[in-house]
């Protein structure tokens, strides 16, 4: 837009020459894509994406590995429109800061000549950078500071083959991008500031300009509120920090809508049901923005959805305790994690005593019988806020989450390596901590004062019952006559019980014999070993059983029982057992039909959906009906009810049967409703911010996800 000619058009007609434009430094450019062109968003979205998958390719972007899952996050820029934020991401932990910062001017370099390709370009003046380099101070990671890291420089290509610096901005440093004030540290005080300017703005226009008072109420409902809404939820203000300054704002305002200014404050949010003035309770608006955030895109597959998964992940591996985090007490955990979106999620979810929980699939949870987070475990014996943040240091650098990480495959006795300065070993991701020596000492004086009298009261650490995160280097037999050493490029020791050797109180002696490739298929113990003076010799200390996932022997009906509310299930009709439905998939022999029903003369809050499974080739069925009471009811309402149904009792089916593969199967689902049909089409596609029935909508998409077989809805 900016390299593009213009020429006047009056009443004499349109201009030969251009009035203005950049036909001097770029050539004249005759069209652009910009406002008034329908043609623009679509446009847009093509060349960008070109641009961006190029720069990708050619090895570009941030790919991060979430902290529990391993799940490989890439997201090389955030695009709206023409404002775009490229991000990098150092290639590996303890990369000096050149090194980086040559890494990030290659990637700008290209990112600005793939941008000239297409005809743009990248202005100088609109463009600056974050550099986020952290430096260890007693313990505690900081970033560094401007001043630190004034020496680094990045620099962007112009159309007329020269380079244009950009200014390096501190990291306390807010700036306005996607439309919104922001920072690394997510520091609120200017985007609170930025609210309140733009609330105020309002009232001054209101006393040069008065309004009806009825126009004053539509201007504050239609227009200011959404305006002050936007970017709500990436604001990481405390409630009372949020709720200060917009007091301010209605302290103002309050004349204009018709009240007294000094009215109690409870009267301003109070709804107008209770005699109240009606306005928006701020700190309620922002936590329905960040629901409706997690919501709309949690599990969905979406940028955000997956983004919203790896910081969720970072944040209890930080926390360091188990279960639903966000269902904790704040002010009791809150020194546990750092500033960040779900931290703040977390204080207004406490302050206003809304549960937000989780699938139990996306927490930490014990992994021995009797096992406990150590965070939980040190909260239990009083330590303070200072030691908390120490042992929670020190439990990051030796990557352990739970008392189990830190006893050796007896349950009982502390394994010497967790009390060492050497850092641990994880299959999860643990941050980068350095703690000082003294940080290590009272961890040590901790974990041996601790662990001693919290044993005795649960007798010892049982069997596990999920695979350790901290994976195991010894095994043994099921006879412990051999011990297996497990090496790094898939090979493995064989160590032979020593038959003349009785066993001492340092353990059985076993002696080293041969090594082979591959995996010790009799291994069924892991086992915890003492070096040897010898070193063809090891001690066995002790063992303890392989954890093996449980065999599953759950039945159709066992499963559909196991579902919370059993009051959907009253109206169901099933021939046999229902265990014929999941041979019925797998032959594709299955044909599902439902229907929705409203009358708004029987009531104008009930509807109801009905469904049928029917086998085509025993013509055995499954019928039910679903019945809902609701002020949302309508007819759209009842075909997703319809729709619910046979989603679940598909997922019913698949817990029954794990180990069944059918992933080529397909079901047909038949519904005479194209918005059922639309949505049970896309799964993954997110929902709009306003969609109706978005409850039951989302419901439906989240089963759908879950079941392992392609689902086809015809109209």
């Amino acid at each position: 837009m900016q390299c593009m000619d213009y020429f006047i058009k009056t009443g004499f007609g349109i201009s030969d020459k251009p009035a203005f434009g950049g036909s001097e430094q770029l050539g004249g450019k005759m069209m652009g894509l910009g406002q008034g062109s329908g043609a623009a968003p679509g446009g847009m979205r093509n060349i960008i994406t070109l641009v961006d998958n190029a720069y990708k390719r050619m090895g570009h972007g941030m790919a991060a590995t979430s902290s529990i899952s391993g799940r490989i996050f890439l997201l090389a820029a955030i695009i709206y429109v023409d404002d775009t934020d490229l991000l990098h991401w150092a290639k590996f932990y303890g990369i000096e800061d050149e090194e980086f910062v040559q890494q990030v001017q290659d990637a700008t370099t290209d990112w600005g000549m793939l941008v000239h390709a297409t005809g743009g370009a990248v202005k100088p003046s609109k463009s600056f950078w974050y550099l986020m380099s952290w430096k260890f101070q007693n313990g505690r990671a900081k970033l560094k500071t401007k001043q630190e890291l004034n020496q680094f420089s990045v620099a962007i290509p112009q159309s007329d083959g020269t380079t244009a610096a950009i200014p390096l901005e501190g990291n306390e440093v807010t700036k306005k991008t996607l439309g919104v004030w922001s920072n690394p540290l997510n520091k609120p005080t200017v985007p609170l500031v930025k609210l309140k300017e733009k609330g105020l703005d309002w009232v001054d226009k209101l006393r040069v300009r008065p309004l009806e008072r009825k126009l004053t109420w539509l201007s504050l409902t239609s227009q200011q509120y959404p305006a002050l809404f936007y970017g709500l939820s990436s604001l990481y203000a405390s409630p009372d920090e949020l709720e200060k300054v917009m007091g301010s704002v209605y302290f103002n305002a309050l004349p204009f809508l018709g009240y007294n200014r000094n009215i109690n404050k409870a009267y301003r949010t109070l709804p107008t049901d209770f005699q109240g003035i009606g306005l928006k309770h701020w700190s309620i608006e922002k936590l329905g923005k960040d629901t409706a955030v997690l919501l709309r895109h949690w599990q969905t597959g979406s940028a955000l959805g997956v983004a919203l998964e790896f910081v969720y992940e970072a944040f209890l591996m930080e926390v360091g305790l188990d279960g639903n985090v966000l269902t904790r007490s704040f002010d009791k955990f809150q020194h546990l994690a750092t500033h960040s979106w779900f931290k703040i999620l977390w204080q207004y979810a406490d302050r206003y005593e809304l549960s937000i929980t989780f699938n139990c699939r996306f927490n930490l949870g014990p992994i021995r019988r009797g096992d406990m987070a150590l965070m939980e475990l040190f909260a239990r014996f009083g330590y303070g806020t200072d030691s908390m943040e120490i042992l929670n240091r020190c439990r990051r650098f030796h990557c352990v989450h739970s008392l189990a990480d830190i006893l050796r495959a007896d349950g009982k006795t502390i394994d010497p390596i967790v009390t060492s300065s050497q850092p641990g070993f994880s299959s999860r991701l643990f941050s980068w901590e350095q703690p000082t020596q003294s940080d290590l000492r009272f961890w040590c004086t901790t974990i041996k004062s601790v662990v001693p009298r919290t044993i005795p009261a649960i007798t010892t650490i049982g069997n596990y019952i999920s695979t350790p995160h901290r994976p195991y280097k010894w095994l043994a037999s099921q006879d412990k006559l051999q011990v297996y050493h497990l090496l790094p490029d898939n090979r493995f020791t064989i160590y032979q019980r020593d038959a003349l050797q009785r066993t001492m109180r340092s353990g059985a002696r076993y002696t080293k014999i041969s090594t082979h490739h591959g995996y010790p298929t009799d291994a069924t113990l892991y086992a915890s070993v003492d070096p040897n003076p010898n070193p063809n010799m090891i001690n066995l200390h002790s063992t303890c059983d392989i954890h093996h996932a449980a065999t599953n022997q759950s039945t159709f009906l066992s499963c559909l029982r196991s579902f919370s509310n059993q009051s959907l299930w009253d109206n169901l009709e099933i021939d046999g057992d229902g265990d014929w439905l999941i041979t019925s998939i797998i032959k594709g022999t299955l044909e599902i039909g439902m229907d929705g029903s409203y009358m708004k003369d029987l009531s104008t809050t009930a509807c109801s959906g009905a469904f049928i499974l029917h086998c085509t080739n025993t013509s055995k069925e499954i019928k039910g009906c679903f019945v809902d009471s609701s002020h949302q009811a309508d007819n759209y309402r009842g075909e997703f009810l319809g729709a619910l149904g046979p989603i679940l009792l598909l997922r019913a089916a698949f817990m029954a049967n794990p180990q069944v593969e059918a992933a080529t199967a397909k079901i047909r689902l038949y519904c005479d409703n194209k918005g059922v049909v639309a949505h049970g089409n896309k799964v993954d596609e997110v929902l709009k911010a306003e969609q109706v029935q978005a409850d039951l909508i989302r419901l439906m998409k989240t089963y759908s996800r879950l079941i392992p077989v392609q689902l086809q809805w015809i109209h």
